[in-house]
């Protein structure tokens, strides 16, 4: 083999090497497009899924108030409730034992005296109870 063969020989397998690689960068450069657009796609999805959890949490700031005041209501109303079962459990002691002060009603109930207090003034202010002295008598 000539020295020109040779060099032909080796310029033949260079520019077969060539074309190998600028095949393999075409296909790396593809797979490089595929996960950016990927990428971007996740990117976009990121960004929507970001401002709903925004959107969100803004909407749950809005109507903590509001969640609070409608449980600050219900609380509300369950004291009420609580109130008149109270009242009636003191009414209903006081007819049953006959007079007995505001302390008596608390201990014998387990009640604080302020409650107690409360109790006996609502029942006083509906009429169903009179107050003689320290007593309290139903009617």
């Amino acid at each position: 083999m000539t020295q020109q063969d040779m060099i032909q020989e080796i310029m033949s397998l260079i520019e077969s090497r060539v074309e190998i690689l600028k095949q393999e960068l075409k296909g790396i450069d593809a797979e490089l497009a595929t996960l950016n657009a990927e990428i971007e796609a996740k990117l976009a999805r990121k960004a929507e899924l970001v401002s709903r959890r925004l959107q969100i949490t803004r909407l749950l700031n809005a109507l903590q108030p509001t969640q609070e005041y409608i449980e600050i209501n219900n609380n509300a109303r369950r004291k009420r409730k609580d109130s008149e079962e109270l009242d009636n459990e003191v009414y209903e002691l006081l007819q049953k034992h006959g007079a007995m002060t505001q302390l008596q009603i608390a201990k014998y109930l387990g009640l604080p005296p302020s409650t107690a207090y409360h109790a006996v003034q609502r029942l006083l202010q509906n009429g169903k109870i009179t107050k003689d002295g320290s007593l309290y008598k139903p009617l």
